[in-house]
């Protein structure tokens, strides 16, 4: 294992290591430690890499161009992509974590805006007269036909 990750032409793919190195399609760098895992988006034009160095970075399949960077947690083994929702689904958000200077107001709001059936974008705010060095969030997405829950 190591800090890259690499996509392969699978059709052109063959035992021999001349023609291997030949269906190398791109290597993707920036990680800083070990890749932990990928997944691909479903309609494959999307990755997802998770690393030790508590990353998870979105790439173009097609391009190779990184389009995000994320955090996550130093636990994070594993990501996937889920299919998308047939109608915007709940979204419970709170704050997991603050981190506030002693004697400032302690002031911070979580909430989601944007939700459709393909995702939805968490919004953590604080006011400008809180002396903030940390705030995250946590979350649970809900199906709106989930009778389970």
């Amino acid at each position: 294992m190591d800090k890259t990750v690499r996509l392969w032409d699978a059709d052109a793919l063959v035992r021999t290591d001349a023609q291997a190195k030949a269906a190398l399609k791109w290597m993707l760098e920036g990680h800083t430690d070990r890749v932990k895992s990928v997944a691909f988006l479903p309609d494959s034009t999307l990755l997802a890499s998770a690393s030790r160095d508590t990353t998870v970075r979105l790439w173009g399949a097609a391009t190779a161009d990184r389009w995000a960077s994320l955090w996550a947690e130093p636990e994070t083994r594993n990501i996937t992509f889920s299919e998308p929702y047939t109608e915007p689904p709940r979204v419970l958000i709170g704050l997991s974590a603050l981190d506030f200077g002693l004697g400032a107001y302690l002031r911070a709001r979580a909430s989601i805006a944007n939700t459709t059936p393909l995702g939805f974008r968490p919004v953590l705010e604080h006011w400008l007269d809180s002396q903030n060095y940390r705030i995250s969030g946590s979350w649970l997405v809900i199906p709106l036909g989930d009778k389970d829950f």
